[in-house]
């Protein structure tokens, strides 16, 4: 994801820190829950924030404060918890993060069902968005009606 900003990646505001400070609130469950729905969709080829709030917000899981989630805030998400096995002191929570997410396959099934759907609607808006040769130009739709013509 990191991609999009190349080497400028977005500074996090003061604003967006209580929405990621999911230790301050108690909800370290929450989460294992987002990391579930992060190797879901990067598993299935899904990596834009704009995807991953998407989900989250699919399937009910909020902020550390309870609100939606939003692009960038996915962002942060994602970036805090692809570093976080480098930072030696959160190992431990890191642990504990990953024992409880072996326990969880019920969520996991249902995020990798979620996951399935969201790719299903994907690719029902681009094969909808897709235009037909006469949209895309009338000239060639009236050459193809008359040489349809003339084959039948």
């Amino acid at each position: 994801m990191q991609d999009i900003y190349k080497k400028h990646p977005p500074k996090i505001a003061s604003a967006d820190k209580p929405h990621l400070d999911f230790l301050r609130f108690g909800k370290l469950e929450q989460v294992t829950k987002i990391q579930a729905v992060i190797e879901a969709a990067k598993k299935n080829g899904i990596g834009t924030a704009s995807e991953i709030s998407h989900l989250l917000n699919k399937l009910l899981i909020k902020t550390a404060i309870g609100d939606k989630w939003t692009p960038r805030l996915a962002w942060f998400a994602v970036s805090a918890i692809r570093s976080h096995g480098q930072d030696p002191d959160r190992r431990k929570i890191g642990q504990e993060i990953g024992n409880q997410q072996r326990s969880d396959a019920k969520f996991r099934d249902l995020v990798n069902r979620v996951v399935k759907s969201r790719l299903a609607e994907i690719k029902d808006e681009f094969e909808a968005s897709k235009p037909t040769l006469g949209e895309a130009s009338p000239e060639l739709a009236e050459l193809k009606r008359r040489l349809e013509g003339k084959t039948t």
